[in-house]
């Protein structure tokens, strides 16, 4: 199964492309690694702009980062859901 993130959701979060692929992948547990590198983003720079633009709904950083993996969270990650729409497919 896939899971999908409601677009109206995420564009009211301010949320681009590049950090809905991460979360999607972040979410489904699949490696994001050549995404990334193939658009020339850091991990750590996506990560912080999600933090940044999710923190006034959770009120605390949803994503855990290392510079060299992240991870969802756990506590946060059925809020996160909720506030994605993100259903399976």
């Amino acid at each position: 199964m896939t899971k999908d993130i409601d677009e109206t959701a995420a564009s009211g979060l301010g949320l681009d492309e590049n950090e809905e692929q991460l979360l999607l992948a972040l979410f489904s547990g699949q490696p994001y690694q050549d995404f990334l590198r193939q658009r020339h983003l850091l991990l750590s720079v996506v990560v912080d702009q999600i933090n940044e633009k999710i923190f006034d709904e959770i009120g605390d950083a949803v994503i855990d980062c290392d510079g060299q993996k992240a991870e969802i969270v756990e506590d946060y990650q059925s809020d996160l859901a909720d506030l994605l729409g993100i259903e399976e497919k």
